[in-house]
């Protein structure tokens, strides 16, 4: 008789097979749900990062414009046929992230945009004299920058801002004068940007390009 009792207490004591499949699902679930939300955290992240660094970049060339009385060079050809001058991808390194020197009276700056170690990346080149790498966003692809551009008119002599580089003249030899903000951006995670961004002179912000769909821009605060 009390054997028997021993057995029963046993057998109630402990998890049936389907109990302990029940208990295993439940865990699955719950493992699957942290694992989507730290994902989603990242995400999040990594375009606030993207968004944070767009705007410094801005700062940086503006003031780099204060200083120095132009804007740093472009990293790409937007909407125009100059050439675009070194290495596109390495400017803002180069231009912002590194120590530079008036050539006209000598001063030495501090580098305008402050970079992380961990934000470098890509082959080290010389540009304008200096090793330099990229300054990369969050999924590793370079920043992006475009910029007002000063011009002295061949024909009055006066200082103009132009769009894009600054060699785009209207029939007659005055410069077209255009009045328009520095753009900077992250490609976002494809790393793809369209060969004529929608602020573009031409495109509308109503028709954005696929390649362009995940981009975060300064202009915009989050991706477009």
């Amino acid at each position: 008789m009390h054997i028997s009792r021993l057995k029963n207490l046993r057998s109630r004591s402990g998890f049936t097979l389907i109990e302990l499949l029940i208990v295993v699902v439940i865990i699955m679930i719950l493992t699957a749900l942290i694992f989507t939300i730290m994902a989603q955290t990242r995400k999040y992240q990594r375009k606030l990062k993207a968004n944070q660094r767009v705007n410094n970049i801005v700062e940086a060339a503006k003031q780099y414009q204060q200083l120095l009385g132009d804007y740093p060079p472009d990293s790409g050809d937007y909407g125009n046929d100059d050439e675009v001058p070194g290495e596109p991808d390495y400017v803002i390194s180069r231009y912002l992230g590194s120590k530079l020197k008036d050539v006209k009276s000598g001063k030495v700056y501090d580098p305008f945009l402050r970079m992380q170690e961990t934000e470098m990346g890509g082959d080290e080149k010389e540009v304008d004299g200096m090793s330099v790498k990229q300054f990369l966003d969050p999924w590793g692809h370079p920043y992006r920058i475009d910029c007002q551009h000063s011009k002295t008119d061949e024909e009055t002599h006066s200082k103009v801002t132009v769009y894009g580089q600054p060699y785009n003249m209207e029939s007659g030899g005055k410069a077209e004068s255009m009045t328009l903000e520095v753009k900077a951006w992250s490609m976002g995670p494809d790393g793809k940007e369209s060969t004529k961004p929608s602020w573009v002179e031409g495109s509308t912000t109503d028709s954005i390009d696929k390649d362009d769909s995940d981009n975060v821009m300064s202009w915009t605060g989050s991706k477009s």
